[in-house]
């Protein structure tokens, strides 16, 4: 599915662009695969990320310019498209499970 998210206007000489991107964490800190904002700077727009299923762990925010670190916020997207707020911690082992599920359902199914 596509998962299209409407973003605000926002102050451009404070924020940077909005991001989202689906994350695995295949190491602990998380690899993101980032999706698109399709917009003008300071203006409202739309944050874009392709081929994401029920489950998959999102990561979304934006940079605040003042500030040397902008936490990002996280989120399992659940089947009707709709997304859960989680913590990060939660994020990862939501993923970790999800990818241990499917690895024990692959293993049951092999018959010699």
């Amino acid at each position: 599915m596509t998962l299209s998210i409407d973003t605000p206007t926002y102050n451009e000489k404070r924020h940077g662009k909005p991001f989202i991107a689906a994350m695995t964490f295949e190491e602990p800190k998380g690899e993101p695969r980032w999706g698109d904002w399709v917009g003008s700077p300071g203006e409202p727009g739309l944050l874009v990320l392709e081929d994401v299923n029920g489950g998959d762990v999102v990561m979304r925010g934006q940079k605040d310019q003042h500030t040397e670190y902008t936490a990002p916020s996280f989120f399992i997207l659940l089947e009707d498209g709709e997304l859960r707020d989680v913590s990060k911690k939660e994020a990862y082992l939501h993923y970790k499970g999800r990818k241990a599920h499917r690895a024990d359902r692959l293993a049951g199914g092999w018959k010699d």
